[in-house]
């Protein structure tokens, strides 16, 4: 499939990004870029990738992209590795915001499968919950 500068590659040459990015004033189609699992273009992060340290300057110098805000996303970076992000996607006037990872909307549960029907009994009531009744389970 190539590597992930290839894929970038053939992106920005495609007609949808093109008529997206290259053919709008600044800030018309686009108005932000967002890149989540950031962590990855650090060298210190966990799932260092060495072609996402390429990302900021390719984004920065765009003619259109290199004026929109740009949003980092992670859960997982640490204070040196939020430093590293920002440096390497040459974020200016960052804004830092942290969460704490135990949210009230997040919950974890451990049920048994039933032994008749599994994993399709035991995920309807969840499946209902969210599809209004409307899952397929």
């Amino acid at each position: 499939m190539g590597s992930f500068l290839d894929r970038l590659a053939a992106l920005h040459s495609s007609a949808s990004y093109s008529h997206a990015v290259d053919g709008s004033p600044p800030g018309r189609n686009i108005c932000l870029f967002a890149v989540d699992e950031s962590h990855c273009v650090s060298e210190w992060g966990h799932d260092f990738r060495p072609e996402y340290r390429k990302l900021g300057e390719g984004l920065r110098t765009h003619p259109v992209l290199g004026s929109i805000p740009l949003l980092a996303l992670t859960a997982t970076a640490v204070p040196r590795v939020q430093d590293d992000i920002v440096r390497n996607l040459k974020m200016r006037d960052e804004r830092r915001v942290k969460q704490s990872f135990d949210r009230e909307n997040l919950v974890i549960s451990v049920k048994r499968k039933p032994p008749q029907g599994g994993y399709r009994v035991a995920f309807k009531p969840l499946i209902d919950e969210f599809t209004g009744g409307r899952g397929k389970g």
